[in-house]
């Protein structure tokens, strides 16, 4: 069946930016029971960005396709100096840890054929430090999925709902991520 035999194919990266297309549909979605439904992961791993690109391609014909990331990102701290305004005029010496200004991550899910944004997600620049992030798509298609990242560790699971008729697939559950407080 097509996107289930290899799940992901590594490809290069679209070449160029592209704006992100609507992402309202008038497709109406079938109606599901109201059991729970199983997943199966098609990706998990844990990428060191340090200004790389990876991509994916994947035929999602039984959507949703969720996709969980963790970041942790580098930190950065530093010493500041001050002196003391109270009476003794003393030296001051504060550290404070931040995360890394150079710290990124993007993921962009483009449509395979034209290469229009149909979603993106990411940590850092113009995006919020959320250290857990979810990014679904809802339609069917062959998409090309792209990572991007500098200065950041993430964790990416995805999941398509498995087959009901393959009693082979291991279910795929929730990614979690550590807690790693980010520094205000």
């Amino acid at each position: 069946t097509p996107g289930e035999a290899g799940y992901l194919t590594p490809v290069t990266p679209f070449p160029v930016g592209t704006t992100p297309t609507s992402g309202m549909s008038g497709t109406r979605l079938e109606d599901k029971p109201a059991n729970a439904t199983e997943y199966m992961a098609i990706y998990y791993g844990t990428i060191q960005f340090k200004n790389n690109k990876t991509a994916y391609t994947y035929d999602l014909y039984r959507p949703p396709l969720v996709i969980e990331m963790c970041f942790s990102p580098n930190m950065t701290s530093r010493t500041i100096w001050y002196e003391s305004r109270y009476t003794t005029r003393e030296d001051v010496y504060t550290t404070q840890t931040y995360i890394s200004p150079a710290s990124y991550f993007e993921i962009r899910v483009r449509d395979k054929a034209t290469g229009d944004i149909v979603e993106k997600e990411g940590f850092g620049k113009t995006y919020s430090v959320e250290t857990k992030k979810v990014l679904q798509i809802r339609s069917a298609g062959e998409y090309l999925i792209e990572f991007s990242g500098n200065d950041i560790m993430a964790t990416v699971q995805m999941r398509v709902p498995a087959r009901e008729d393959d009693p082979t697939v291991t279910p795929a559950m929730t990614l979690s991520c550590p807690a790693t407080p980010i520094p205000k």
